[in-house]
């Protein structure tokens, strides 16, 4: 009898999956200015245990105001990278895939967690503060959004990289700087169907 086709190796240009069982992105707000932490290690960590073909982080801000509350990952400053770099290490030794999702909030950064008290924002004593918010405007994006992939590929990731909201996922090497966009087709219902 045949292996069923979610267990069997996946490629995409270069990169090859142990497995088609992915682990989407997550919103946990458990970091603190961005870094990963234990958590975040023991919480992909289960999924590399598991036996995952590819494992996403939650949303990994590319600027600090990008982020939708402070408990977001970050990867705008380099004391970042060692942080993705262990987390990454582990997921890779369990033979999984490390992949991440690159996102800036918009007009919804600066926002409480689902899990905080209507008078919080932020676990109690951390002194959070609500920031400036940028929404979608004619500017430039700037340079700091194209450092991310660098720090991306610093950090030992997979090359495999979920936008939110554009459905693409980037692929290839970042060094090389031969990175390849690909469109992801879904199936959404009728109601959802541009």
């Amino acid at each position: 009898m045949s292996k069923p086709l979610l267990f069997t190796p996946f490629k995409m240009r270069g990169v090859v999956a142990p497995n088609r069982a992915v682990v989407s992105p997550m919103v946990q707000y458990r970091a603190k200015d961005g870094m990963v932490n234990d958590y975040h290690l023991v919480h992909l960590g289960k999924f590399a245990l598991g036996k995952f073909g590819i494992i996403f982080t939650e949303n990994c801000a590319v600027v600090p105001e990008g982020r939708v509350t402070q408990g977001d990952l970050g990867m705008w400053d380099d004391g970042q990278i060692e942080g993705h770099k262990r987390m990454t290490r582990f997921i890779q030794q369990e033979g999984s895939l490390a992949a991440t999702q690159i996102t800036h909030a918009g007009r919804k950064a600066s926002s409480p967690r689902q899990f905080d008290k209507p008078d919080e924002f932020g676990p109690k004593g951390a002194d959070w503060e609500r920031w400036q918010v940028y929404a979608p405007s004619a500017l430039s994006a700037g340079e700091r959004y194209s450092e991310s992939p660098v720090a991306l590929d610093a950090a030992g990731m997979d090359n495999i990289m979920a936008l939110p909201g554009i459905e693409w996922v980037i692929l290839g090497d970042h060094r090389a700087g031969s990175m390849q966009v690909r469109t992801l087709r879904r199936r959404y219902s009728s109601s959802r169907n541009p």
